[in-house]
């Protein structure tokens, strides 16, 4: 698989740069040693166009594995990632009804309220309609196959939903040593995902959605709704309830963080203890084509002064 990528990553970078293939090779393998880079990382942030300086400054796969073994400790990552306990220790960031499936009593009464839920084993998680079955079918099911939580769904409302009535909409963030690094819009519905990143200071969308293959939006593609230059709702206390969340979980340092928002309430969604490097880099966001480092050194920095 590695020599694929490799492989593939060398036939995508001859034809926009028409450049010897060995050449590209013996660059790649430079970017590896030097910066801990992978070949699509040399690839998705054009690392063929970059200075030497440039590409130091960018978070590669080899670097963000190193920042998690320095400020993410193992076995409270494994607490993060198992679904109960997420909700356990994030229970007042998390503003949606769930429920530990253990007991048919209790699950009944989820059901009452909730015709249609999130069901979520160690491995995996499925959308499950309770309307439809009778209780006691969905309850066994359920517990047969280990599922071992139920939530409600969470759904994006207020200014936001404006952008697409029929898309998951969620704001990314990336946090370092219990402060914010960087955010993100993200947009997903079926052959759509958007991303554009969300000024930390402002609140606001500076730079144009971006998809998977590059093609850069204003707007999102099917409704026509802006999506430049919006402002997202409650940001300061978005901020907020993200580092007070950190406080939850210190021996975790390093945490990408999923918010849905709703009109008048922040829902935490989802805690990865690997963060998502590339989305948060993506090469036309960054301003004079310098990546997150920099940013990762001074929040470092300010700790150890601190």
């Amino acid at each position: 698989m590695k020599k694929m990528n490799w492989l593939k990553t060398i036939e995508n970078v001859h034809k926009v740069t028409n450049n010897k293939k060995i050449k590209i090779l013996l660059d790649i393998i430079i970017c590896r040693i030097k910066y801990k880079a992978t070949s699509r990382d040399y690839d998705y942030f054009e690392m063929y166009k970059m200075s030497e300086f440039e590409r130091s400054t960018y978070l590669t796969k080899g670097k963000n594995k190193d920042l998690i073994k320095k400020y993410n400790h193992p076995k409270f990552m494994k607490l993060v990632n198992n679904p109960i306990e997420f909700h356990k220790i994030f229970t007042k960031f998390i503003n949606r009804e769930w429920l530990e499936i253990n007991n048919l009593k209790s699950f009944k009464k989820f059901c009452t309220n909730q015709k249609e839920g999130i069901a979520f084993s160690n491995k995996r998680k499925k959308q499950i309609n309770i309307e439809k079955r009778t209780i006691e079918k969905v309850y066994k099911e359920l517990t047969e196959k280990k599922y071992l939580l139920i939530e409600e769904i969470v759904k994006t409302t207020g200014s936001l939903k404006k952008i697409s009535s029929t898309s998951n909409i969620s704001i990314r963030i990336i946090t370092i040593l219990g402060k914010c690094l960087s955010a993100l819009l993200y947009i997903e519905e079926e052959n759509i995902q958007l991303m554009a990143p969300v000024d930390l200071d402002t609140g606001k969308i500076l730079f144009r959605a971006e998809d998977q293959a590059k093609n850069k939006f204003t707007a999102h593609p099917k409704t026509k709704k802006e999506i430049l230059g919006i402002e997202i709702p409650n940001w300061e206390r978005i901020k907020e309830v993200c580092e007070e969340a950190c406080l939850e979980i210190p021996e975790v340092g390093y945490i990408e963080w999923t918010f849905v928002i709703g009109e008048k309430k922040i829902d935490l969604v989802k805690v990865n203890t690997n963060p998502e490097y590339d989305l948060f880099q993506r090469v036309t966001h960054q301003e004079h084509n310098i990546g997150m480092i920099p940013l990762i050194k001074k929040k470092e920095e300010r700790k150890i002064e601190n």
